[in-house]
């Protein structure tokens, strides 16, 4: 199973990285790549588990837990050591917004959602068997997980890592524009 997202996803996420650390020697870009890029996508994905699995699953979700604010710890301290760089040496910044959008261009074009959406079909699955134990409790306020489909938590995840990106460009002093696209809308709910 793993076989086909290690070829499509992870392989192309790896080569991206070790172009600009190996191959380029790019200290400052390593740490956007790691921090940014990569770790930009893994925390909201980690804020979405613990939530998903805190009421099923306590000690899953504390798991979630700490890799959440693991993760929210490397996009704050890979945040700050670029935009002390970037006081440092202003000339870097072209090279930080090619390699952060180089980074957004590769998360839009690896086909991870196919294999996201297929993991919360397994866990709707699960979550439906066990209602009874979920029964109102709300994914985000206002929405219980019950009433949440895969997309929609999928969608959730997605406009938590633009929203965690705009922050992260603003507290660097970057531009956000570029960031704008397409984003998922809020979903409606039926309750």
């Amino acid at each position: 199973m793993t076989e086909d997202y290690r070829r499509r996803v992870l392989e192309p996420v790896e080569e991206y990285a070790l172009d600009i650390v190996r191959d380029r020697k790019d200290f400052y870009g390593g740490v956007a790549v790691f921090t940014i890029v990569i770790e930009g996508v893994l925390a909201p994905a980690a804020e979405l588990s613990e939530r998903k699995w805190g009421i099923l699953d306590p000690a899953a979700g504390e798991i979630s837990r700490g890799t959440s604010i693991d993760e929210i710890r490397h996009l704050v301290v890979g945040s700050t050591v670029l935009r002390d760089h970037l006081i440092r040496v202003p000339e870097y910044r072209p090279r930080l917004l090619e390699i952060l959008e180089a980074g957004r261009k590769l998360w839009n074009e690896v086909p991870d959602r196919e294999y996201v959406i297929h993991r919360e079909e397994l866990f709707q699955e699960g979550m439906l068997r066990h209602a009874d134990l979920v029964a109102d409790y709300e994914l985000w306020p206002g929405v219980r997980m019950l009433d949440t489909t895969p997309e929609e938590r999928y969608d959730a995840a997605e406009r938590w890592t633009d929203e965690m990106a705009e922050a992260r460009m603003s507290f660097m002093g970057l531009p956000t524009d570029w960031l704008a696209g397409p984003r998922p809308t809020q979903p409606e709910h039926r309750r």
